[in-house]
């Protein structure tokens, strides 16, 4: 159960980096510059299509995308600044562009001619207009999927239709055959050139009662396909830790009951320590309030004293204000008053003295100047 399980989640992780790339040699195809570089074959139009290539393969993790003619020279590449640079070179002889060429679509997995390094190669055909122009080739390697694979205690392999390890968590079994094959069909294999200069050696491997044995190792296998012709993925299982896995499984079971009764110990000493640590922090607020209602009683006795005097203060102000108004409307009528009797005091003065000096002209018998003096008056 355990390896088929293992088995089944590798695969998963296999088939998600398949169908990631798988889209992109279709949507390549309907590309413009694509046509345009395999129509004219000019110089310009490949160089302009190596640097998008190349831009596409950064941003899709892709190890190469490249793009061959009808005759199966590559015209653009990726790489086409390395030294490994695949512009140049001549695929016609690969099985994926001549299946390409013939069916519109095909899939290979093999080792690089020029790289020397094993991938998965997603070949797409470019039509247009009824014309086979040629064929765009996307590369995608596996070691990082392998390393991922090599984490587990289980080793994982995938082996192709002629049943030759293509992939491996084990690095030793890649491009060796999982079950003996011929020495003709050994020849046949080798005429691809998919595997290289690989002697496709047959893996140790013989059945068991009780699993698959390599070598003198026992392993309990689980096999799922997968989704590139002729794939299957194989999960070997070691069959020793299984035997273990009982008392493995007690004692894992034993610890966990020590780290739960722990956690619970732990959570019921923090739960005592929460409520003291509020505790303490509800007394302290207690006194903090009590002190600051102190404080702000003293503060507003201090406030209703202030504006108490305050009020008074603006009391006497305003009476003696008034009084000062007040005594400032007298002294104006004292000095018209002033002005009054000075203005009224003089001509009586001036009258009474025409008056007394008309008396005295009178007496001395001089009527002319006395009614002078009266006329004056009047």
């Amino acid at each position: 159960v355990e390896a088929r399980q293992n088995a089944r989640a590798h695969a998963s992780l296999l088939e998600s980096e398949l169908q990631k790339f798988r889209l992109l040699p279709r949507v390549l195809t309907e590309f413009p510059d694509v046509r345009a570089a395999l129509a004219d074959k000019s110089d310009a139009a490949s160089r302009r299509l190596d640097r998008e290539l190349a831009q596409l393969a950064s941003r899709t993790d892709a190890t190469v995308i490249y793009v061959i003619d009808a005759d199966g020279m590559t015209i653009a590449a990726s790489n086409w600044r390395a030294p490994t640079s695949f512009v140049g070179e001549n695929y016609r002889f690969r099985p994926y562009f001549q299946g390409a060429m013939r069916k519109g679509e095909a899939e290979l997995f093999a080792l690089g001619t020029v790289s020397g390094r094993p991938g998965l190669y997603l070949a797409r055909r470019v039509d247009v207009g009824g014309r086979q122009l040629g064929v765009v080739v996307l590369k995608v390697e596996f070691e990082k999927l392998e390393a991922r694979w090599a984490d587990s205690a289980a080793a994982t392999l995938v082996t192709d239709a002629a049943g030759i390890i293509v992939m491996s968590s084990e690095p030793r079994w890649r491009f060796r055959s999982f079950a003996p094959i011929s020495a003709a069909a050994q020849r046949q294999l080798r005429a691809t050139r998919s595997y290289g200069e690989a002697r496709l050696d047959p893996l140790p491997v013989s059945r068991a009662d009780d699993g698959i044995r390599v070598d003198t190792d026992l392993f309990r296998e689980a096999d799922e396909r997968v989704s590139f012709p002729g794939g299957t993925l194989r999960l070997l299982q070691p069959a020793e830790p299984a035997r273990s896995s009982a008392n493995a499984t007690a004692r894992v079971a034993f610890l966990v009951l020590l780290i739960l009764v722990g956690a619970a110990i732990i959570t019921l000493l923090r739960v005592v320590e929460r409520q003291t640590l509020r505790q303490a922090a509800h007394d302290a607020l207690e006194r903090e309030v009590a002190a600051r209602t102190r404080d702000l009683r003293t503060a507003n006795d201090e406030l209703r004293f202030a504006s108490e005097r305050q009020t008074e203060t603006d009391r006497r102000y305003r009476a003696a204000r008034e009084e000062l108004a007040q005594a400032s409307r007298l002294g104006s009528i004292g000095q018209i008053t002033a002005g009054v009797a000075h203005e009224i005091n003089q001509p009586i003065a001036a009258i009474r003295t025409f008056a007394e000096n008309s008396l005295r002209y009178l007496e001395r018998e001089q009527p002319d100047k006395a009614r002078g003096n009266l006329a004056t008056i009047v």
